[in-house]
């Protein structure tokens, strides 16, 4: 990976020499919000607290009319707002075999909010573009799911069209609990370990209209084998639009953040 990629730098160095300065650039970033996440943990954990108990009123924030969905809430437009975005890998960090390579289909990225026994699924600008019944926690009308306006599931995820299923990325909220403020090695692990104790997620059923299924991911280590035997990572021949890497030990943090890398698979 990292030699393919070299060539790739190269080329676009030579093109564009503030090239180099961005790359240095990307890794300084990076460095920096290891620095403060380390350093504003636990004070971001207890402001979470605090602002849950007040119970916060935000104001209200108007979107385009002209963007798709229906006018989104306040809920949801934070919700959207919240999400966590890749920069393009400028340059390939020393320690990128220790990071964990995510890969994703073509589709449509979106936000799924499972809660009031239905799920929604909101855009990057927090506009509704559809409702359905899910299994997960509060996402529809089966016994063990006690209504509860305060709490939810929240995912984030990819929408692949040509298969008509979504595709986990990362977890945002389980049953009301945040876990923005866990690293990306545990909540990998965590939704893995909540997907597998929901039997029927990843089929089509009456209470679960969509599949859902946990992006795949591995090791960067273990990807390049894969890419250069040209391996087939999702059903039906869908294509892999590109490759997300998260550093093992990031938070999920709103906006870009230099700790989530982006690759198409061509570089």
């Amino acid at each position: 990976m990292e030699a393919r990629f070299m060539t790739y730098e190269t080329i676009s160095a030579k093109a564009c020499p503030i090239h180099i300065k961005l790359k240095f650039q990307q890794a300084k970033r990076r460095q920096e919000t290891l620095d403060l996440q380390k350093e504003k943990r636990d004070r971001q954990i207890h402001e979470r607290r605090n602002f849950e108990n007040d119970g916060c009123i935000k104001n209200w924030m108007e979107i385009d009319g002209k963007k798709s969905g229906t006018v989104p809430s306040n809920e949801a437009y934070d919700i959207a707002q919240s999400m966590m975005k890749s920069e393009w890998m400028l340059e390939v960090p020393e320690d990128i075999d220790n990071w964990i390579a995510v890969l994703c289909p073509e589709g449509k990225r979106c936000c799924v909010i499972a809660q009031d026994n239905k799920t929604k699924v909101v855009n990057k600008f927090g506009a509704t573009i559809n409702y359905f019944q899910s299994l997960f926690p509060y996402g529809c009308h089966v016994p063990n799911n006690c209504p509860s306006h305060r709490k939810r599931t929240v995912l984030d995820c990819l929408y692949s069209y040509k298969l008509k299923k979504y595709y986990i990325l990362d977890i945002i909220e389980w049953m009301g609990v945040p876990y923005t403020d866990f690293d990306a090695e545990f909540r990998f692990y965590f939704i893995q370990s909540k997907l597998s104790e929901i039997p029927g997620i990843d089929k089509k059923s009456a209470k679960n209209v969509f599949p859902f299924e946990l992006a795949p991911r591995m090791a960067a280590s273990d990807l390049y084998p894969h890419l250069l035997d040209k391996s087939q990572f999702f059903h039906e021949n869908v294509d892999l639009d590109g490759i997300n890497f998260y550093y093992p030990q990031s938070l999920y943090t709103p906006g870009e953040s230099p700790l989530v890398l982006w690759l198409k698979p061509f570089m």
